[in-house]
């Protein structure tokens, strides 16, 4: 009975079981320096400004070049605006990291750098406490504003003075959550019911913007945005006729359960069952990998 009573504590009391699992571009910190290694980006290097207090935390990136690189390399000019920033809310009380934004400007968007920052940010928080916890709220939503119409001097007034404009944002961040073990808060098949769904239209591409869904529902939020997602590359379907072709409710709900598409403009939450695999994500050793684990485990215990 002793050795049986000491297999099952030594097996409650064991570290994670999987290994390191590379996420993202291969980055090296130093201070407030990042200097990213590998994708698209690789050999760029970002300042970051952060501003964490028990209740909020803030994080700006912003463009540098390498003073090291010779004068005859031709450099554009710095930029004030930050290249990215997301902001999140704390709860000190449960350790809740609270996701509200990525903002990503024009000419880094679809490069890599939203699972950058993820994990990033995500590291610096999870490493700051004992207990912690992870949602993200609105993943992903649509721009339906009006775009004016171009039209050449002399030409009749346009009876509609305004084109509508759909296009579908922060789709990288849906893929990532998909990828580090976040689903929705709500009830996907109470959203998704026949009877709920109003209409659904295809979203054309929006350069940079890739196609997607959007679907009008009877309950709130009032709309959902999807993105179908390509489970071998693990991007989302540039075709816009994969939207197109779409058949029901029902099937979304089928591929969103299967991890082939992403539902936007609700909140999200990390799994339960994700734990480990998002510790090994976002860890860089496996002493980091046994901390994440731990101080992630206390968090569901909320």
């Amino acid at each position: 009975m002793p050795a049986l009573l000491t297999r099952i504590l030594r097996r409650t009391d064991a570290g994670p079981t999987l290994d390191l699992i590379p996420f993202g571009p291969d980055y090296d910190l130093s201070g407030d320096r990042v200097t990213i290694n590998s994708g698209p980006l690789a050999g760029s290097i970002l300042r970051i400004e952060r501003s964490v207090s028990d209740t909020k935390a803030d994080f700006a990136f912003f463009e540098m070049f390498d003073t090291a690189a010779p004068m005859s390399t031709p450099r554009p000019p710095a930029v004030e605006h930050p290249v990215a920033h997301c902001h999140f809310d704390r709860n000190p009380d449960t350790g809740t990291e609270t996701l509200w934004s990525i903002f990503v400007r024009f000419d880094y968007r679809h490069r890599g750098l939203s699972t950058l920052l993820t994990r990033f940010t995500f590291r610096e928080l999870l490493a700051a406490g004992r207990r912690h916890w992870f949602e993200i709220r609105k993943l992903m939503r649509v721009d339906t504003e009006g775009r004016s119409q171009t039209q050449a001097p002399g030409s009749p007034k346009p009876e509609n003075p305004q084109l509508p404009r759909v296009s579908l944002h922060n789709v990288g961040l849906g893929v990532v959550a998909l990828r580090l073990g976040f689903r929705p808060k709500p009830d996907l098949e109470r959203l998704l019911a026949s009877g709920n769904v109003r209409a659904v239209q295809a979203i054309p591409t929006d350069p940079p913007h890739p196609p997607g869904l959007l679907l009008r529902l009877e309950s709130l939020p009032g709309l959902l945005v999807a993105a179908l997602v390509d489970t071998e590359t693990g991007r989302p379907l540039t075709d816009t006729g994969e939207y197109e072709r779409f058949v029901s409710p029902k099937q979304l709900l089928r591929q969103a359960l299967a991890g082939q598409a992403v539902i936007g403009n609700i909140d999200y939450i990390l799994s339960r069952t994700a734990v480990e695999s998002f510790a090994a994500r976002l860890a860089d050793d496996h002493s980091e990998l046994r901390r994440f684990t731990a101080a992630l485990r206390r968090g569901t215990q909320r």
